[in-house]
């Protein structure tokens, strides 16, 4: 059961992403993307159980993902959509065409990494790069 399916909403700026918390992030990323490199079913990389077990990270996993995503962009964004419960609404609607659903996969991570960075999971790539 997710946090979402408890009603629970954690503020982003309360999360402790412990190094615990991200080596078993990373681990289990590892695992996904060797476990679904050769792929090219989306319902088969989200039926994989690394991928079920980040889920189950719940709200812990939203940077963790949003922090991958922007480095290495992969479909397990579609995590997000289970843990959160919502769509970005730069997220556009999927276009079914002779039987299979295409998804925009760049629209869908540039929603999501917006997401992030509006909602304060991710700082926002203007901000990081003036650090410097």
């Amino acid at each position: 059961m997710t946090d979402q399916d408890r009603g629970i909403r954690i503020n982003p700026h309360d999360l402790l992403i412990t190094s615990e918390i991200r080596e078993r992030f990373n681990a289990l990323n590892r695992t996904w993307r060797s476990q679904t490199r050769f792929s090219s079913l989306l319902r088969d990389k989200v039926a994989k159980p690394a991928f079920h077990e980040i889920v189950e990270m719940g709200q812990t996993a939203i940077p963790l993902i949003l922090e991958d995503l922007r480095q290495d962009p992969s479909w397990l964004l579609m995590a997000l959509f289970e843990i959160t419960g919502e769509t970005p609404l730069e997220v556009p609607e999927p276009e079914v065409s002779g039987g299979f659903t295409k998804l925009d996969f760049t629209a869908m991570k540039d929603g999501w990494l917006r997401w992030g960075e509006q909602r304060g999971y991710i700082e926002p790539l203007e901000q990081e790069s003036s650090r410097e």
